[in-house]
């Protein structure tokens, strides 16, 4: 019998090590003083042992302690990370399974180096605590099968999970469970009879991957698109040979003349030979001399349209959730125009926004605090533009040689093209003459630097939204004039025909232009159009993924009446405007107050 039994017991089938992932959940615990607000902490469930079924639950938070200190009370907030078994715990209103842990070694270090009552006391709480902690996990790379990039949607799912149980009567005594319910949790998860464990929703993830490849994909057609249209196109009419056969010739006049060609800016020969060829190629200066009408009210049109751009590009890149990336240096983008043309430099902006920027490539909805910004820094922005831009276009404008000479205006002109450098030098100029005092006044004493950011934002958008709607207004009613009432001015009424303003040149031309100035009107109108399109496209979706129920038709519908009003740059400006507003709004809207314990 003993052999027999021990025959048996070699001859079975060894037992399979148990191993049980990691896992990351949120916590929200009733407070029984404030029944409608949750202290947050974070769970971590992991097994005791290599083998062991037994399941070992953390729990990582901020709580507030009495502390006496020569004779002095206090309430400071301490950090503390203690064992728990969930089952037991009867405040645990509902824990979100987050994701899972990849690296579990670490979780304590990361936790604990978290920094705890920093800031101003009445922005610290258990909610800023966890909010930072998980975007420590989360840049460490701790968190797999999840994402936890998007605050605001963790919590407004945690949030959303506890009305939806409250109107189902899950906490009231006598509920008999929700059979309806799916169980989310595998085997290893600890299902516990007083907490409730959900899962964030994939459904609105898996949308919104599909809607950022077709983001994606447009954003990249409108870049390689751009190319024939702005550069091949007048290769191939002879844009460019007729600027080239002008502007060689001897005594070296402008475009559309009469000025001669100014030579000398530094007196630095290298310098001085670039500057020069910059004035002499590109075509600004038939445009400021208003000798063809269609081409100078087409300037003052994209200069509008240009302002909404660069504004986009100087708050995206103010942004913190776009801090030192490659969105984060707006200077660099927008004075790229200069060199590169604007409507391929701007899709490309868009695109690598999409691709890289944690705010463009996030999964859920954005977070409040991403999309967020210096206060200072962008209430100053419209002062900044006003210097560095909108007068700078004014004094370009002024005309030679009665107000200013050929030559100074040459000179201001070269000095035009660099306006993304002298806002950026406003900028700086501004943040340090300006004092904190002044600010807060404009934007609210006492409000939290979120709330003022937001405002200050509101303002800027609604500066630029403005003057773009202005200069695009005045175009456009100035050629609906001139078309449709022929008393209004008919020796010029078809030199200032809306379409003649407005519709560049076909991209499938083969025939030679007779004459530059046609050349660089389209050349300026494919320029803006295809800027104004890719920011449009790129404004709309970051739109839709704020507004995850919001239809196609709704998407073209707003595109439409904001293009009418503030041409296509403004009205992704004013999409983006409408985008920021939501974050904020329900950033403020969350039943969270902001001190919890």
């Amino acid at each position: 019998m003993f052999i027999k039994n021990l025959k048996r017991k070699w001859s079975s089938k060894p037992t399979t090590p148990i191993t049980i992932t990691p896992q990351l959940y949120l916590a929200l615990y009733a407070r029984l003083k404030y029944p409608n607000t949750y202290h947050y902490a974070l769970h971590v469930s992991s097994s005791e042992g290599v083998s062991s079924p037994s399941i070992r639950t953390m729990k990582y938070h901020c709580k507030n302690i009495i502390a006496v200190t020569e004779g002095t009370v206090s309430i400071p907030w301490v950090y503390e990370a203690v064992k728990i078994d969930p089952e037991s715990d009867p405040r645990i209103v509902v824990r979100v399974l987050l994701g899972d842990v990849s690296h579990i070694d670490m979780v304590d270090s990361l936790l604990e180096a978290v920094p705890v009552g920093e800031g101003r006391k009445e922005d610290f709480n258990c909610v800023s605590w966890v909010k930072d902690a998980l975007l420590r996990l989360d840049q460490a790379g701790v968190i797999s099968r999840g994402d936890v990039s998007g605050w605001e949607s963790v919590e407004r799912t945690a949030l959303d999970y506890v009305t939806e149980k409250k109107q189902q009567g899950r906490f009231e005594s006598g509920w008999e469970g929700d059979t309806s319910r799916r169980r989310l949790q595998s085997w290893n998860s600890p299902a516990t009879s007083n907490s409730v464990v959900t899962t964030i929703s994939s459904h609105a993830t898996a949308n919104m991957s599909v809607s950022r490849l077709i983001t994606i994909v447009l954003l990249g057609l409108v870049a390689v698109t751009s190319i024939p249209c702005i550069m091949i196109l007048h290769f191939r009419v002879g844009t460019f040979d007729l600027i080239e056969s002008i502007t060689q010739k001897a005594p070296h006049l402008l475009l559309g003349g009469p000025a001669v060609l100014r030579t000398v800016y530094s007196h630095i020969g290298p310098l001085d030979a670039q500057l020069t060829n910059l004035i002499s190629f590109f075509p600004y200066w038939p445009v400021v001399t208003g000798a063809t009408p269609e081409l100078s009210l087409f300037g003052v049109y994209m200069g509008g349209q240009l302002l909404s751009c660069l504004a986009l590009v100087v708050i995206e890149g103010e942004r913190k959730g776009n801090a030192w990336g490659p969105i984060g240096f707006p200077t660099i983008w927008a004075t790229s125009w200069v060199f590169i043309p604007f409507g391929f430099v701007q899709p490309v902006h868009n695109l690598v926004h999409v691709l890289f920027s944690r705010i463009g490539r996030a999964k859920g909805q954005a977070d409040a605090n991403a999309i967020s910004a210096n206060a200072k820094r962008i209430a100053l922005l419209p002062v900044s533009l006003t210097l560095g831009y909108i007068i700078p276009s004014f004094v370009v404008c002024l005309p030679s040689p009665e107000v200013v000479s050929h030559h100074s205006r040459q000179g201001f002109l070269i000095a035009w093209q660099f306006f993304a450098i002298w806002t950026a030098v406003s900028q700086f100029i501004l943040t340090g003459l300006v004092s904190d005092n002044k600010i807060n006044r404009l934007l609210g004493i006492g409000e939290s630097p979120q709330r003022k950011a937001a405002t200050a934002l509101r303002y800027t958008y609604n500066f630029v939204l403005v003057v773009t709607g202005l200069t695009h207004s005045l175009i456009l009613v100035f050629g609906l004039c001139h078309a449709f009432i022929q008393s209004y001015s008919p020796e010029t009424a078809n030199q200032l025909h809306p379409l003649l303003i407005f519709q560049p040149i076909s991209p499938f031309l083969n025939e030679k232009l007779d004459a530059f100035e046609r050349g660089i009107l389209s050349l300026l109108q494919h320029d803006t159009y295809f800027a104004g399109a890719s920011s449009l496209i790129w404004a709309l979706y970051l739109y839709s993924n704020v507004k995850p129920g919001v239809t196609f038709a709704a998407l073209v519908g707003k595109a439409t009446v904001f293009t009418v009003l503030f041409g296509p740059c403004g009205a992704a400006l004013a999409v983006m405007k409408e985008r920021d507003e939501t974050v904020f709004a329900d950033s403020t809207d969350s039943v969270t107050p902001k001190k919890q314990n």
